[in-house]
């Protein structure tokens, strides 16, 4: 599980920045139930952490953008089956809103999986660090990798 393209930096009230999940299948078995799980979130208001930040899944089967508030990683993005070797990249966008509280953000990912045949596992999580700028500062660094 990694995530690409996140900015190190995000400015509150800014534009939606992209940036992707991928999986992969480090086995030579197809996984046929893969349940990824991000957290986009502020570090600083402890109050209301996941409400100052906008993130959104880009649904391929429907071509629908699908917010992250309120909905469990089931009800976002399903789960998928990823062949053996194989990879897939969720499309993901996010932005800071306008009044957020300046300060450290973080992204989390992790993943599951679960086969027909009772086997299962988990990925390593990945963390991932960036700074929430006040309103109407630009942004000055290249996003994560």
């Amino acid at each position: 599980m990694a995530v690409d393209g996140l900015p190190r930096q995000l400015a509150a009230g800014g534009a939606w920045s992209p940036f992707s999940m991928t999986l992969t299948n480090t086995t030579d078995k197809p996984l046929a139930e893969v349940q990824p799980f991000l957290v986009v979130s502020s570090a600083e208001d402890v109050d209301r952490p996941y409400l100052e930040l906008d993130t959104e899944y880009h649904d391929a089967k429907t071509g629908q953008w699908k917010t992250f508030h309120d909905a469990t990683p089931d009800d976002l993005f399903g789960s998928f089956a990823v062949g053996p070797r194989g990879t897939l990249t969720l499309e993901l966008r996010t932005r800071v809103v306008k009044d957020a509280k300046p300060g450290a953000g973080y992204a989390l990912g992790a993943a599951d999986h679960r086969n027909g045949d009772g086997s299962c596992g988990s990925a390593k999580e990945a963390w991932y660090d960036f700074t929430i700028l006040p309103a109407g500062k630009k942004p000055t660094q290249s996003p994560t990798s």
